[in-house]
């Protein structure tokens, strides 16, 4: 299982790092308009809503500048703090620069748009292979919302008993609502 998802994981990432970067910002738009129209009308955007800092072949879930729950690493788990996108700061980890909250006061969000390799139509996830979205959620009742190019939502993806699903997935041109 985990050599499937290693191949896959390099197959999806080599594909990703070809997309050019009028693509990306043009993908980003539509993405945003979908997913702000999805929150507002869900109700969803009215809630704490955790989010990530794209690293350079995620798409760009930062539909606002407005007050967000960003993740910082706390040894080798995640943990969320309120920021808005001018005030996080650089760092590295894992050999990649990241940008992260800098205040102190830890919070939990209500929803989470959370960034993967690739997701399927069933909610299942490919991250990076660490596991620390999947730590992270576990245990709590977080709705999780998958976010991603449309190329990324596939078929199948390989998955395993600690995987965490999404509730939804929101792509640059669909939302899936994932039935459990």
């Amino acid at each position: 299982m985990k050599d499937d998802k290693k191949e896959l994981r390099k197959r999806v990432l080599d594909k990703l790092k070809n997309f050019d970067c009028d693509y990306r910002i043009e993908e980003s738009h539509r993405l945003h308009d979908l997913l702000k129209r999805f929150l507002d009308t869900s109700h969803l955007s009215e809630k704490k809503i955790g989010v990530y800092f794209p690293l350079g072949e995620e798409i760009n879930p930062l539909y606002e500048d407005r007050l967000f729950l960003f993740p910082r690493m706390n040894g080798d788990e995640i943990a969320f703090y309120p920021s808005v996108k001018k005030d996080l700061k650089p760092t590295e980890a894992f050999g990649k620069n990241f940008f992260e909250p800098a205040g102190d006061k830890e919070d939990t969000p209500e929803v989470m748009l959370i960034p993967g390799i690739a997701f399927d139509r069933l909610g299942h996830r490919l991250g990076r292979g660490k596991g620390f979205y999947d730590k992270y959620l576990s245990n709590k009742n977080i709705i999780k919302i998958g976010i991603c190019f449309h190329d990324q939502l596939l078929v199948e993806i390989p998955y395993e008993d600690h995987d965490v699903r999404m509730d939804y997935v929101v792509s640059s041109k669909e939302v899936v609502r994932v039935i459990k």
